[in-house]
Protein backbone atom coordinates (compact mmCIF):
# COMPACT_ATOMS: atom_id res chain seq x y z
CA UNK A 1 0.00 0.00 0.00
CA UNK A 2 1.35 3.62 -0.62
CA UNK A 3 3.00 5.15 2.24
CA UNK A 4 3.12 9.03 3.48
CA UNK A 5 7.10 9.80 4.08
CA UNK A 6 8.85 13.32 4.05
CA UNK A 7 12.21 11.16 2.92
CA UNK A 8 13.51 7.85 1.69
CA UNK A 9 16.40 6.14 1.71
CA UNK A 10 17.83 4.98 -1.57
CA UNK A 11 21.16 3.71 -2.59
CA UNK A 12 22.42 2.78 -5.97
CA UNK A 13 20.34 0.78 -8.11
CA UNK A 14 17.61 0.57 -5.68
CA UNK A 15 14.23 2.17 -7.26
CA UNK A 16 10.90 3.67 -5.79
CA UNK A 17 7.77 5.27 -7.51
CA UNK A 18 7.70 8.54 -5.92
CA UNK A 19 3.84 11.50 -5.88
CA UNK A 20 4.91 14.68 -4.67
CA UNK A 21 1.93 17.00 -3.96
CA UNK A 22 3.19 20.46 -4.72
CA UNK A 23 -0.14 22.21 -3.93
CA UNK A 24 1.35 24.01 -1.15
CA UNK A 25 3.37 25.85 -3.38
CA UNK A 26 2.92 28.66 -5.63
CA UNK A 27 3.25 29.85 -9.58
CA UNK A 28 7.45 30.14 -9.95
CA UNK A 29 8.29 28.75 -6.92
CA UNK A 30 11.53 26.42 -6.91
CA UNK A 31 11.23 23.28 -4.94
CA UNK A 32 14.92 21.65 -4.26
CA UNK A 33 14.96 17.98 -3.96
CA UNK A 34 17.84 16.94 -1.53
CA UNK A 35 20.24 14.67 -0.85
CA UNK A 36 21.31 15.63 2.49
CA UNK A 37 22.96 18.68 2.15
CA UNK A 38 23.20 18.63 -1.54
CA UNK A 39 20.50 19.80 -4.19
CA UNK A 40 20.10 16.71 -6.38
CA UNK A 41 17.09 17.89 -8.69
CA UNK A 42 14.78 21.06 -9.26
CA UNK A 43 11.16 21.25 -9.92
CA UNK A 44 10.03 24.59 -10.88
CA UNK A 45 6.32 25.08 -10.10
CA UNK A 46 4.37 26.26 -13.11
CA UNK A 47 0.39 27.07 -12.93
CA UNK A 48 -1.76 25.37 -10.91
CA UNK A 49 -3.90 22.77 -12.24
CA UNK A 50 -7.06 20.53 -11.28
CA UNK A 51 -5.24 17.65 -9.14
CA UNK A 52 -7.65 14.70 -9.86
CA UNK A 53 -5.19 12.42 -9.19
CA UNK A 54 -6.23 9.34 -7.14
CA UNK A 55 -3.94 7.67 -5.14
CA UNK A 56 -5.73 3.67 -4.14
CA UNK A 57 -5.28 2.32 -0.58
CA UNK A 58 -3.64 -0.85 -1.97
CA UNK A 59 -1.35 -0.81 -5.19
CA UNK A 60 -0.49 -4.76 -5.10
CA UNK A 61 -1.09 -7.70 -3.15
CA UNK A 62 2.27 -9.41 -2.38
CA UNK A 63 2.19 -13.05 -1.61
CA UNK A 64 5.06 -13.40 0.78
CA UNK A 65 7.43 -16.34 -0.32
CA UNK A 66 7.67 -19.26 2.16
CA UNK A 67 10.46 -20.87 3.64
CA UNK A 68 10.91 -23.22 6.52
CA UNK A 69 13.92 -25.46 8.33
CA UNK A 70 15.30 -27.47 4.66
CA UNK A 71 15.23 -24.33 2.95
CA UNK A 72 18.72 -23.84 1.52
CA UNK A 73 21.19 -20.93 3.02
CA UNK A 74 24.15 -19.16 1.50
CA UNK A 75 26.17 -16.80 2.89
CA UNK A 76 27.69 -13.55 1.05
CA UNK A 77 30.39 -11.45 2.93
CA UNK A 78 31.18 -7.98 1.45
CA UNK A 79 33.88 -6.49 2.10
CA UNK A 80 36.57 -3.63 2.01
CA UNK A 81 36.54 -0.25 0.22
CA UNK A 82 38.41 0.69 -3.05
CA UNK A 83 40.90 -1.74 -4.87
CA UNK A 84 40.44 -4.19 -1.36
CA UNK A 85 36.78 -5.28 -2.00
CA UNK A 86 35.37 -8.84 -2.21
CA UNK A 87 32.82 -11.59 -1.48
CA UNK A 88 33.49 -13.91 0.55
CA UNK A 89 37.19 -13.23 0.88
CA UNK A 90 37.35 -13.74 -2.98
CA UNK A 91 38.03 -10.92 -6.19
CA UNK A 92 35.80 -11.64 -9.17
CA UNK A 93 36.91 -14.15 -11.69
CA UNK A 94 34.51 -14.28 -14.81
CA UNK A 95 36.01 -17.96 -15.33
CA UNK A 96 34.72 -19.39 -11.38
CA UNK A 97 31.09 -20.12 -10.77
CA UNK A 98 30.66 -19.08 -7.51
CA UNK A 99 27.31 -20.44 -6.30
CA UNK A 100 25.11 -22.85 -8.10
CA UNK A 101 21.05 -22.89 -7.57
CA UNK A 102 17.99 -24.75 -9.09
CA UNK A 103 15.11 -23.39 -10.75
CA UNK A 104 12.05 -22.71 -8.98
CA UNK A 105 13.91 -23.48 -5.78
CA UNK A 106 13.32 -21.00 -2.82
CA UNK A 107 16.89 -19.95 -0.91
CA UNK A 108 17.55 -17.72 1.60
CA UNK A 109 20.66 -15.88 1.20
CA UNK A 110 22.17 -13.79 4.10
CA UNK A 111 24.20 -10.47 3.08
CA UNK A 112 26.90 -9.53 5.63
CA UNK A 113 28.46 -6.19 5.03
CA UNK A 114 31.42 -6.32 6.89
CA UNK A 115 32.58 -3.24 9.35
CA UNK A 116 36.24 -2.69 10.69
CA UNK A 117 37.20 0.42 12.72
CA UNK A 118 37.79 2.30 9.91
CA UNK A 119 36.63 3.00 6.39
CA UNK A 120 33.09 1.45 6.84
CA UNK A 121 30.13 1.25 4.12
CA UNK A 122 27.91 -0.27 3.26
CA UNK A 123 27.03 -1.94 -0.09
CA UNK A 124 24.12 -1.90 -2.39
CA UNK A 125 23.07 -5.77 -3.02
CA UNK A 126 21.73 -6.80 -6.54
CA UNK A 127 20.88 -10.30 -8.33
CA UNK A 128 20.87 -10.03 -11.52
CA UNK A 129 17.99 -12.15 -13.38
CA UNK A 130 15.56 -12.18 -10.83
CA UNK A 131 13.19 -10.46 -8.25
CA UNK A 132 13.73 -11.23 -4.81
CA UNK A 133 11.58 -10.53 -1.36
CA UNK A 134 13.84 -8.86 2.19
CA UNK A 135 13.55 -11.20 5.19
CA UNK A 136 15.00 -9.20 7.51
CA UNK A 137 17.51 -6.98 8.72
CA UNK A 138 19.70 -7.86 11.68
CA UNK A 139 19.56 -3.81 12.39
CA UNK A 140 15.75 -3.88 13.33
CA UNK A 141 12.45 -3.77 11.76
CA UNK A 142 12.40 -3.61 7.56
CA UNK A 143 11.10 -0.51 6.17
CA UNK A 144 7.50 -0.14 4.64
CA UNK A 145 9.37 0.17 1.46
CA UNK A 146 10.89 -3.59 1.39
CA UNK A 147 7.64 -5.00 1.40
CA UNK A 148 7.51 -5.75 -2.02
CA UNK A 149 9.79 -7.08 -4.74
CA UNK A 150 13.24 -5.89 -4.62
CA UNK A 151 16.52 -6.70 -7.16
CA UNK A 152 18.66 -4.54 -5.13
CA UNK A 153 19.05 -4.01 -1.25
CA UNK A 154 20.91 -1.67 0.74
CA UNK A 155 23.11 -3.67 3.75
CA UNK A 156 24.74 -1.33 6.02
CA UNK A 157 28.08 -1.63 7.82
CA UNK A 158 27.78 -4.68 10.49
CA UNK A 159 24.32 -5.58 9.20
CA UNK A 160 23.18 -9.06 7.91
CA UNK A 161 20.43 -8.78 6.09
CA UNK A 162 18.38 -12.02 4.88
CA UNK A 163 16.50 -12.25 1.47
CA UNK A 164 14.58 -14.94 0.10
CA UNK A 165 15.38 -15.89 -3.62
CA UNK A 166 13.76 -17.75 -6.61
CA UNK A 167 15.03 -18.28 -10.30
CA UNK A 168 12.81 -18.98 -12.52
CA UNK A 169 14.97 -18.94 -15.30
CA UNK A 170 18.43 -21.27 -15.99
CA UNK A 171 21.43 -19.57 -16.64
CA UNK A 172 24.42 -17.85 -14.96
CA UNK A 173 23.57 -14.54 -13.44
CA UNK A 174 25.64 -12.12 -11.69
CA UNK A 175 25.28 -10.83 -8.46
CA UNK A 176 27.15 -7.90 -7.44
CA UNK A 177 27.86 -4.55 -5.04
CA UNK A 178 26.05 -1.82 -6.99
CA UNK A 179 28.58 0.96 -6.31
CA UNK A 180 30.26 0.91 -9.22
CA UNK A 181 33.90 1.03 -8.34
CA UNK A 182 33.03 -1.89 -5.63
CA UNK A 183 32.02 -3.79 -8.71
CA UNK A 184 34.79 -3.63 -10.46
CA UNK A 185 37.01 -4.29 -8.26
CA UNK A 186 35.86 -7.13 -6.89
CA UNK A 187 32.58 -7.33 -5.04
CA UNK A 188 31.07 -9.64 -7.81
CA UNK A 189 30.49 -13.18 -8.59
CA UNK A 190 28.45 -15.77 -9.88
CA UNK A 191 25.30 -18.11 -9.88
CA UNK A 192 24.70 -21.02 -12.19
CA UNK A 193 21.06 -22.00 -12.48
Amino acid sequence: SPVLAKSLFISPGERAAIVVDFSRFEKGQTVAMKSGDYDVMYFRIADSQKDDTIIPDELAEIERMKIDSSTPVKRSALDGMGHTVATNGRKSDRERIDDVAEVGVTEVWEITSAASMMHSMGHPFHIHGVQFQVLSRSSGQLGSNELGWKDTVFVAPGETVKIMVQFEEKGIFMYHCHILEHEEAGIMGQTRV
